[in-house]
């Protein structure tokens, strides 16, 4: 019996006690009739006279997001990937699904979801062989042929192929789904991404549709300040487009990494990172927030972006409870003192990014979050990160009273300011990642237009971590904390660090 790794199922090889060619002879034989000592099967279980066991596949459903960066596929076999891809909200055009690093052959094929089932592989849209010849031994011992492989690899020795459908929406209906059989155990991982067509022009104008949609990612730790790390800055990514920005190929974290900026408030100000420039008090621990909203820049009454409505800014002084309200009750921090601050004063750890009218699509969105490769492994105390998301819709109204007079996001009606108030909600998501490489995985719905939405179940949308570093400390036989988790999803019965809070969530703690 053999555990592929933490992820992958077990998988059983059984053979015959003896490989006779004759069955009635006293002896082991090759096919050319030669006694052998010893069964050839023991050694080559792929020889033609060898029994093969058939296994059943194991069906996982996943979501393949257009731009986002690739998944990785492990060292798997007798297993079916159902991806998904939405259509909904792109032109017409080809979806290009790029499989990458392909050895051992697998089983392809993509069409719309009617023609490719989920869990029948023997009805539908015909399947492709992909892969190389050369590793194909136990791929025909399954029963598959050598139809569609090559014995030409790229030069890393493996096989990188893509799948191309042309979508028209005069002749497709809904979603595509590109499978993936893996019937035997592959020799390496494999990487899978996919590229579509363009969105369509939506209107998401804030103003005139009355509300806005805010992407929040905060750090509520970040690194010790103690360890000589000059360059903890995670990659964020919204829909596979980077969030934040990079000074002199520096974004993150201690400001003594940038010699020219000799105080923290400067940093924060100066610096569009994603996280690390805000200090806890009387600690040697960062917190810091970026938001990014669905609006131009030019939207709202000061024609440089939407802002809450006054007096939530402030420039100077400490954080109050007044300029907090912008995001009701949620907290930003490890406590109350420390939630919001402020919306975009220059001085404080909350920063504002405009990403326009097609910063969230009508359909599904993904946050990709990945770790340095370059932080400290083989411990474990290994570097983490506590952060947290908060996908929040806000209400605009036009106020004639405010300086300068117009369109303003208002403060939720948690902060009980009357008719100045409108309706808010907010999905709030936190775990904690670890070690090199670490890859967080969000995916949800909703934007100006369309209603905020998470959902768990079959697997529609995805919330999980892959420490790569703890998998392999497992492997190595260490004993870790039982906080650490190699992989954890919120699919699963007890998670390990995330949780998610959603605006209808009967044990909401953060109403806004």
């Amino acid at each position: 019996m053999k555990k592929i790794n933490v992820r992958s199922p077990f998988f059983i090889t059984v053979q015959k006690e003896t490989a006779k060619v004759d069955p009635t002879d006293p002896c082991l034989t090759d096919p050319s009739g030669n006694c052998l000592p010893v069964d050839p099967c023991i050694a080559n279980p792929t020889l033609p006279q060898c029994p093969q066991l058939a296994v059943d596949p194991v069906f996982n459903d996943r979501n393949l997001i257009c731009g986002a960066g690739a998944q990785s596929i492990g060292i798997v076999g007798a297993q079916v990937y159902n991806f998904d891809i939405d259509t909904s909200g792109r032109v017409n055009g080809d979806y290009v699904v790029s499989l990458n690093d392909i050895q051992v052959p697998v089983r392809i094929r993509m069409d719309v979801l009617a023609n490719v089932p989920k869990t029948d592989i023997t009805t539908g849209t015909a399947f492709e062989n992909k892969g190389l010849t050369t590793h194909s031994d136990s791929f025909e011992a399954a029963g598959y042929g050598t139809s569609g492989l090559t014995g030409t690899a790229d030069s890393d020795g493996n096989l990188d192929i893509t799948k191309t459908f042309a979508y028209n929406s005069s002749s497709h209906t809904g979603n595509l789904r590109f499978q993936l059989h893996v019937p035997v155990v592959t020799d390496g991982g494999m990487t899978i991404s996919v590229s579509c067509p363009a969105k369509t022009t939506i209107t998401t104008d804030p103003v005139s549709i009355g509300e806005v949609t805010v992407v929040s990612f905060s750090s509520l730790n970040l690194v010790n300040n103690t360890r000589e790390q000059n360059s903890f800055r995670p990659s964020v990514k919204l829909n596979g487009v980077e969030l934040g920005d990079v000074v002199n190929g520096v974004g993150e974290i201690m400001f003594s990494s940038h010699p020219s900026i000799t105080n923290e408030e400067t940093f924060q100000s100066e610096l569009g990172t994603i996280m690390g420039v805000g200090r806890l008090f009387k600690s040697e621990q960062f917190i810091n927030t970026r938001r990014f909203i669905q609006a131009a820049t030019n939207s709202g009454a000061a024609g440089t972006g939407i802002t809450p409505l006054t007096p939530l800014l402030i420039n100077s002084g400490p954080p109050s409870h007044t300029n907090k309200e912008f995001m009701g009750n949620i907290v930003n921090g490890r406590t109350a003192d420390f939630s919001l601050r402020t919306f975009s004063a220059t001085s404080r750890n909350t920063r504002v990014t405009y990403g326009g009218a097609n910063l969230l699509s009508d359909g599904t969105n993904t946050i990709e979050v990945l770790l340095p490769s370059n932080l400290p492994g083989n411990t474990t105390d290994l570097e983490k990160l506590d952060f947290q998301i908060v996908i929040s819709k806000h209400t605009i109204k036009s106020y004639s009273t405010a300086s300068p007079a117009g369109a303003y996001i208002s403060p939720p009606e948690s902060t009980n300011k009357g008719l100045t108030a409108g309706p808010a909600e907010a999905m709030v998501f936190r775990g904690i990642m670890r070690g090199p490489s670490s890859k967080l995985t969000l995916d949800f719905e909703g934007n100006n237009n369309t209603a905020l939405n998470f959902d768990k179940q079959n697997f529609k949308h995805r919330f999980e971590i892959e420490n790569p570093e703890v998998e392999n400390l497992l492997q190595g036989g260490f004993t870790v904390p039982a906080d650490f988790a190699a992989f954890e999803q919120i699919q699963d019965a007890n998670p390990v660090s995330l949780k998610v809070n959603l605006p209808n969530s009967p044990n909401i703690t953060i109403p806004l």
